[in-house]
């Protein structure tokens, strides 16, 4: 926190500058910058300003890309340059628009409180990160062994931020939660843009912690990390429910079964989905040419963390509720109005061995029969663990059902 403190004051006392927004690929705004570059150097007699690609020190008087968002660039500078970049950008039909600071942050003009910056963490001891940290300075995950001392921070504070890239490699991590900290939603779209569109990097559940109140939401603070836990909640995460109420008399309790008060609370689940996008339960949709349906997940006794509750005779037992679920999430998912489970018959139990706690857990698919026009469709639920051999657990049909009632009917409950 005091080096915090110290970067954003030495970083505020530097010469005033400007930053812009450039709405193109990296590589078209770095060739623009050096055009300008060129330009500003034959005319620099007359007064023009000067405007470098990269992110090169330019003598406190050039432009550079100070961050690589993907979707657009971030292009640092004086104030003079940045205008003539947003002029330029402007007349060649390529959206810009100036950023709200008097800083130019990453670039030349924060060269002056480089050493003082660097000096701050003299005697300072960085402890070894205890999980993967990904470098925005490189776009890469750092080594255990990695020195984040004052060396470290003074190129993080003056060459450009590869947002993209270290988004990049946090798909192929295999990351299925971010969850963005900080006073706003600024990260949390731009993550969202920036992640790799492909079926082996699933797009995952995006959660910012905080918002910024405003007069249409004047949310608290409270208000926003509460949003942001039920957030995590439903994508499958699982809660440490005393850490959030600490210091507060909280329990479980039980919801009654019909629309309370007339009103229904119930989470909506959308019944739009992209191939990518893995649900928490069912994980990720596959679509055969024969128009069947299969969802494929990996469970291990431990995880979901319920599953560890529901033993016989010390072994983990898939309870019936697991398959009830599946089913019920498949229907929201691909089909629309209410829908009737029917038929479902329990084949064989899905018990878990000692040796799927490791690395490997049990594969599950649920399979769905090609739809037929006004028709039920059969299906299936099937788990393969270290035996190799896959084993059906649940068959059953689903079919139109009977049409809800209105939410506000009165229910007479004598």
């Amino acid at each position: 926190m005091r080096f915090a403190a110290t970067r954003g004051t030495l970083l505020s006392g530097t010469e005033e500058g400007a930053m812009a927004a450039v709405f193109a690929p990296a590589k078209r705004v770095a060739s623009e910058l050096e055009g300008l570059k060129g330009a500003a150097g034959d005319d620099e007699a007359s007064g023009g300003s000067e405007a470098s690609g990269g992110n090169e020190a330019s003598g406190g008087t050039g432009c550079n890309i100070s961050a690589d968002n993907g979707s657009h660039q971030v292009v640092s500078g004086t104030v003079p340059g940045i205008e003539a970049v947003l002029r330029h950008f402007e007349s060649a039909g390529i959206r810009a628009r100036r950023l709200n600071t008097t800083r130019a942050f990453h670039s030349a003009l924060v060269e002056p409180a480089l050493d003082a910056l660097e000096a701050s963490l003299d005697g300072v001891t960085v402890n070894t990160p205890s999980i993967a940290v990904v470098s925005n300075l490189t776009g890469q995950a750092v080594e255990p062994d990695h020195a984040f001392d004052g060396a470290y921070w003074k190129r993080h504070a003056r060459e450009p931020v590869a947002f993209a890239r270290s988004v990049g490699t946090l798909a192929a991590l295999g990351v299925d939660l971010v969850v963005e900290i900080g006073p706003h939603a600024i990260l949390a779209p731009m993550t969202v843009s920036a992640w790799p569109d492909s079926p082996q990097t699933p797009a995952p559940a995006i959660v910012p912690s905080l918002s910024r109140p405003s007069s249409d939401t004047p949310e608290t603070e409270k208000g926003s990390l509460l949003q942001a836990v039920s957030s995590v909640y439903e994508a499958g995460q699982p809660i440490r429910f005393e850490g959030l109420f600490a210091g507060e008399s909280r329990r479980r309790i039980a919801l009654p079964g019909y629309p309370f008060q007339r009103q229904r609370h119930w989470v909506e689940t959308s019944r739009q989905h992209r191939s990518t996008a893995g649900h928490p339960l069912l994980g990720e949709r596959r679509e055969s040419a024969r128009g069947e349906i299969t969802f494929e997940t990996e469970v291990f006794p431990t995880d979901p963390v319920w599953l560890d509750d529901h033993r016989v005779f010390n072994r983990v037992l898939a309870p019936g509720a697991l398959y009830g679920s599946m089913a019920s999430a498949v229907s929201m998912l691909e089909q629309s109005g209410p829908i009737s489970l029917e038929d479902m018959q329990l084949h064989n139990a899905m018990v878990f061995e000692d040796a799927e706690t490791g690395e490997n857990g049990r594969i599950i698919q649920v399979v769905l029969d090609a739809a037929e026009p006004a028709s039920s469709r059969n299906l299936q639920i099937y788990s393969k663990g270290n035996e190799g051999i896959w084993t059906v657990h649940v068959e059953g049909r689903l079919a139109q059902g009977v049409p809800d009632q209105e939410a506000g009917k009165q229910i007479d409950l004598e």
